[in-house]
């Protein structure tokens, strides 16, 4: 059986909380909440100058990176929850989400947003 990468953390995520699901779509709703008015209207109150198009894309990119900073806060629920119960955590997720080096957790944070920002860009220019 192939092993899924971060498998126990994952268990632990949807075993240790019944409404994980809710939670998500929560964090989808408040992300499109959020970039409805950028969609709806510009700067001046007229109507937007975005295609349909382009409001489709903005609203479901809104809706899971909403998702995926719920994700995000209730994985370091589960690695501060499994580091304090001293159950085996892995060590990329340690790094990112656990009680060790801030400097570190930072310097991970900083240099993930940066690449994924990069890629992101590349991706959706013409070069």
């Amino acid at each position: 059986m192939a092993k899924v990468p971060f498998q126990r953390e994952l268990e632990d995520l949807f075993a240790s909380d019944k409404s994980v699901i809710l939670k998500l779509l929560g964090g989808a709703f408040v992300g499109v909440a959020l970039s409805l008015r950028m969609v709806l209207k510009d700067a001046n109150g007229g109507a937007s100058k975005f295609s349909s198009t382009a409001k489709i894309a903005i609203l479901a990119g809104s809706a899971i990176v909403g998702a995926f900073v719920v994700i995000g806060l209730l994985l370091r629920d589960v690695v501060v929850r499994r580091v304090e119960q001293g159950k085996r955590v892995n060590p990329l997720l340690r790094a990112y989400f656990g009680k060790g080096n801030g400097c570190l957790m930072v310097a991970l944070w900083f240099f993930t947003v940066i690449f994924v920002t990069f890629v992101v860009t590349i991706l959706t220019t013409n070069l």
